[in-house]
């Protein structure tokens, strides 16, 4: 750890994981009503405008749903490249790009206990403040490789801070 502290990004598993999760199942589900809503819109077996107006909603709905789980995939691939922590020896420091998001001080910091998939929870006594003003969450969950999450351990351990850590 240099002066400046220890940087990690987000796992690149959990962002890959995620991405595949959203864009088969929210993909799958909207281009099959997409097909569906196409190949029903176009057979001359619909007279009735409410059959036809159903279709319609359905194939709107689908389009949305595929431009969320796009608009997802995006966001988590940003997050990957712009998202950054900064462990120091008494705070860590969210930056998104080169502004900085909020400062988490370890005497906040009740318990750090690691969860599936390289979840690392910090549960805080009181809620962090975002960007120096806004209240934010009490409980913070990060995902991070079995690399980082040890030697954040080791940060904070070293810190002489009464936390818990699991």
């Amino acid at each position: 750890m240099d002066d400046t502290g220890y940087k990690v990004k987000c796992s690149k598993k959990v962002i890959l994981f995620v991405s595949i999760g959203w864009g088969i199942i929210g993909g799958a589900i909207s281009i099959g009503l997409i097909i569906l809503a196409i190949l029903r819109l176009t057979t001359p077996l619909y007279e009735r405008l409410e059959e036809i107006a159903g279709y319609i909603v359905i194939l709107t709905f689908s389009i949305m749903l595929l431009l969320f789980v796009i608009g997802v995939i995006i966001f988590l691939i940003w997050k990957y490249n712009y998202v950054e922590d900064i462990y120091q020896k008494d705070k860590v420091i969210r930056m998104h790009g080169k502004k900085q998001k909020y400062v988490l001080y370890y005497n906040n910091v009740i318990k750090i206990q690691e969860g599936a998939l390289g979840a690392v929870y910090f549960f805080c006594r009181e809620p962090v403040l975002i960007n120096g003003k806004k209240k934010g969450p009490k409980t913070i969950i990060e995902y991070y490789k079995k690399e980082d999450i040890y030697r954040i351990k080791q940060i904070i351990r070293n810190s002489n801070y009464n936390i818990i850590v699991d």
